[in-house]
């Protein structure tokens, strides 16, 4: 399948319910305490899962560390690279991490906090370059109809509001 820009994420509330479906751009999250990730879910605790490929046009070693407050769990290419808790601080850095030209392969797993304002922010960094945020052009996906269904409520949306 072709790759389309942005990743796959789903939210779901940890109290169960329906899920959202939805492609977002870049690989960050706020959400003020209290508040629903996602107009579709329940406000309240929940989780959110990136899916997607980091696609690379050379090989490259990275680090990655995140800054956030929740729970984060980061698998590349199927081999978990980062299990962290924080309440608000930056995570230690990994080890350095080969990802290949083409597509590497992501899934993220984000878990709210109990209290506050959740948010997470991942960063990555090489020899020559210091962290800085993924950018938003080496982040694809590939198209489902769970996606296609959300994106259908949200323009059902935006035509009623």
């Amino acid at each position: 399948p072709v790759l389309q820009d942005g990743l796959a994420v789903t939210f779901q509330p940890a109290a169960g319910g329906s899920a959202d479906h939805t492609v977002r751009p870049h690989f960050m999250l706020y959400v003020p305490a209290g508040e629903a990730p996602s107009p579709f879910v329940a406000s309240g605790s929940f989780t959110a899962e990136w899916e997607g490929v980091i696609h690379l046009d050379l090989r490259d070693r990275f680090v990655f560390q995140a800054e956030l407050n929740g729970s984060l769990k980061l698998e590349l290419n199927g081999n978990p690279v980062m299990e962290a808790t924080s309440t608000g601080g930056m995570t230690e850095p990994t080890k350095r991490i080969r990802l290949n030209s083409r597509s590497n392969t992501l899934k993220a797993t984000f878990t709210s906090p109990e209290k506050g304002d959740a948010f997470f922010r991942l960063y990555w960094s090489t020899p020559d370059y210091g962290n800085e945020p993924i950018p938003p052009k080496y982040l694809k996906h590939a198209p489902k109809e769970n996606l296609a269904k959300g994106k259908a409520l949200r323009r059902g949306r935006q035509l009623a509001a």
